[in-house]
């Protein structure tokens, strides 16, 4: 039952108008709502036609190839490469060649320049002989400038520095010595280097002679190494 806003007066079901005043009734009742219809089916595979993938946490995921010592396939045949934690680090492909290289250690050097056994060829010799000698040359010049000085400081040192050339004289005979060995004669033929004029082609002769092929009585070839 409804009646009219205007003038009160009762209305019949389905009545536009109202019969006391005329007014024009507005029906207040809700249209009735259609049917759902169920969303149609998605097409397209497993995540076709606009369907989300399914969410995946982080830890969920791998970790990339390389990282933690992971063995990384497409390298060498799937071969394991060393990572950053921890994993096996390849060997350093060089190693020094015989004999060491760089700086002489003191062993070395002890080893070569204070020792009259054994033999030595004609390269170290040559080095060695004429690295001392323009050692002694320069400490010779030094000593000299400072000597004719007054004071006794620049005296003393001009004195330390003679001692030091008489010093070089030692590891000089040691590697003349061992360059006879090396020759195949006894290290007395030293002595020939203090007679004026002659040791002068002395010097000569062992600065070109090759050494004896081959282990002699004074030891092994020190060319053994190196052939």
């Amino acid at each position: 039952m409804s009646f009219c806003g205007n003038c009160g007066k009762q209305l019949a079901d389905g009545a536009r108008f109202c019969p006391g005043c005329g007014t024009k009734i507005v029906s207040l009742e809700k249209p009735a709502a259609s049917p759902a219809t169920p969303p149609a089916a998605q097409q397209g595979g497993a995540y076709g036609a606009g369907q989300n993938a399914p969410q995946q946490s982080p830890a969920s995921f791998p970790p990339p190839p390389g990282i933690g010592g992971q063995q990384q396939p497409g390298f060498g045949g799937g071969q394991q490469q060393p990572g950053y934690g921890g994993g096996p680090q390849p060997p350093y492909p060089y190693q020094p060649p015989y004999g060491g290289g760089g700086a002489p250690q003191p062993e070395e050097l002890r080893a070569m320049l204070l020792t009259y056994q054994g033999r030595l060829n004609r390269k170290p010799y040559i080095l060695y002989s004429v690295g001392i000698w323009f050692l002694m040359l320069i400490l010779n010049v030094v000593a000299d400038v400072l000597g004719d000085s007054r004071s006794s400081v620049a005296l003393l040192v001009a004195f330390a520095l003679y001692l030091a050339v008489l010093a070089l004289c030692v590891p000089s005979v040691m590697l003349t010595i061992r360059r006879w060995h090396d020759l195949g004669k006894s290290g007395w033929f030293t002595l020939l280097s203090l007679i004026p004029v002659v040791n002068f082609f002395v010097e000569i002769y062992l600065w070109a002679a090759p050494g004896t092929a081959g282990p002699n009585a004074y030891g092994e070839d020190p060319l053994t190494y190196r052939r």
